[in-house]
């Protein structure tokens, strides 16, 4: 599976391995690749917002250039171009907010963060990603390992059910499954 976003100067991958994702980020100030681990995906998301700020001054540049000249031809009785600067402070603005991007931003268990676009594939992205993600720990951590420290193997289905690949009532037919092992 494979996903591709684009706004404005962003441009982020995901493709989906067995064990894990490739994750590409691309903009003005960055292009990497990171290779992301589905056990180092955690539940903790938050939502970033960014905008091109040079539209932002550049209307307000352009509405007080425009306020000046304006003051300056009512007083003045001359015809400086005031009327261009303020034409162009609304269409400033208004750049500026089409440069709006928003983002939701998956935490991992390390220091990469991935920021996946809030567009018309956003919720598919993010079902994915969880989805594969809980599939993968589903095949490699369901089992319980008799052979282990039973308090470790508590600690790896406690692990699951915070990630909310188990539910509470499976993490209990397992911990009593553990428990009936000792006895």
């Amino acid at each position: 599976m494979h996903f591709h976003q684009k706004k404005n100067k962003n441009n982020i991958s995901l493709a989906f391995g067995e064990d894990h994702l490739l994750y590409t980020l691309k903009d003005e100030t960055t292009n990497r690749t990171e290779k992301v681990s589905y056990e180092n995906i955690l539940n903790e998301k938050y939502e970033f917002y960014e905008n091109n700020k040079a539209y932002k001054n550049n209307a307000i540049y352009a509405g007080v250039v425009g306020a000046i000249f304006l003051a300056i031809n009512i007083f003045y009785g001359t015809k400086l171009w005031a009327w261009l600067f303020m034409l162009a402070c609304p269409i400033f603005f208004y750049l500026y907010y089409r440069s709006k991007a928003a983002f939701t931003v998956i935490k991992t268990d390390g220091d990469i963060n991935m920021f996946i676009l809030q567009d018309e594939q956003h919720d598919e992205v993010i079902e994915s990603i969880y989805k594969s993600r809980n599939s993968y720990l589903q095949d490699k951590y369901l089992s319980i390992n008799y052979d282990n420290d039973p308090q470790l193997e508590m600690n790896k289905f406690a692990w699951l059910l915070e990630l909310g690949v188990i539910n509470g009532r499976e993490f209990r037919v397992i911990r009593d499954e553990i428990e009936n092992s000792l006895a």
